[in-house]
């Protein structure tokens, strides 16, 4: 789907610092690839030809500043690896002149970095502004992210994971999105170890909230998620295993913290075994409500217990 929220290079200019003499027709493809790979499935084409219609209401208009806001620095940002190069007969060459040259490799990931998390804080801002107003844009039911989002998942946004998980990331919606993938599998462990049955009745219950019992134990799983994710990114790895899938390095605001050094102790692996515990201990003593098989004690002091001797 064309994009056409960015249709010069004076609207791209206001999202981002480009050359003036830049050709649009340069950018165009790289503008268009990143509407559909970043801002497209966060919003859905319904939702799109809505707010690409000529009469909008302020909040329309609100939404598509934003929109801009984001996709301007992450199509530079997807564009960057290509623009200093150039690709002839003499395979692939630079620009160098009196004026400029170009710019360092460490220059170009802080450059990159930069633009996509502004482009992804933009998408974050976007994401609450349709959040609060969802009533006002049905439209946004038919997106892909509506509808992950609609089967209940216990932690959606930048937002979520930091103040529910307990968990610093900044609330950054670029470090949220690289955890997503982590999360989706931690959501299937989490569905084998406390059964499918109650995973469904959490899931109702994040979007239907009535029982005060499996709202406190979300609140837990929610944290015993957020540990999770920060115990397998804080791991001790080195700088080529860290980069080795060729993107920009991952450097999160949280850092590991090493009881132990001798064992490789992590804070947050630490607090996953705690949480598990707590989780374990709150479903034995709320089983009845939970709706799972109530754990049979043994009395070994009973009257019927009897020791026999030869």
């Amino acid at each position: 789907m064309e994009q056409i929220f960015i249709k010069t290079i004076d609207d791209l200019r206001q999202t981002v610092k480009v050359n003036a003499s830049l050709s649009f027709v340069v950018l165009k493809p790289y503008l268009d690839d990143a509407f559909e790979k970043y801002l497209l499935p966060y919003l859905g084409e319904t939702l799109v030809e809505r707010l690409a219609e000529e009469n909008v209401t302020v909040l329309d208009a609100k939404a598509r500043v934003l929109i801009t806001r984001a996709l301007g620095p992450l199509a530079i940002a997807l564009a960057s690896p290509e623009l200093g190069v150039l690709i002839g007969d003499s395979g692939h060459t630079v620009t160098r002149n009196e004026k400029f040259t170009v710019a360092s490799d460490s220059k170009i990931i802080r450059s990159e970095e930069s633009m996509q998390e502004r482009g992804w804080d933009n998408l974050e801002r976007l994401l609450e502004l349709l959040s609060a107003n969802e009533v006002r844009y049905p439209e946004w039911k038919e997106s892909l992210y509506y509808k992950r989002r609609s089967t209940g998942n216990y932690l959606n946004t930048a937002r979520e994971f930091q103040e529910l998980g307990k968990v610093n990331i900044g609330y950054s919606r670029l470090t949220f999105e690289r955890f997503r993938p982590l999360l989706e599998a931690l959501y299937m462990k989490l569905a084998r170890w406390i059964g499918t049955e109650l995973d469904k009745s959490l899931r109702e219950e994040i979007l239907r909230p009535s029982d005060p019992v499996r709202q406190e134990l979300i609140e837990y799983i929610r944290v015993w998620l957020a540990m999770n994710v920060a115990k397998l990114h804080t791991s001790q790895t080195t700088r080529v295993q860290r980069t080795a899938a060729g993107q920009l390095e991952f450097r999160p605001v949280i850092y590991p913290l090493y009881a132990d050094p001798a064992d490789n102790g992590n804070f947050y692996a630490e607090q996953v075994t705690a949480i598990e515990a707590v989780i374990t201990d709150y479903m034995t003593d709320y089983a009845v409500e939970l709706g799972l098989p109530v754990p049979v004690k043994l009395d070994f002091n009973s009257i019927d217990k009897h020791i026999f001797l030869a």
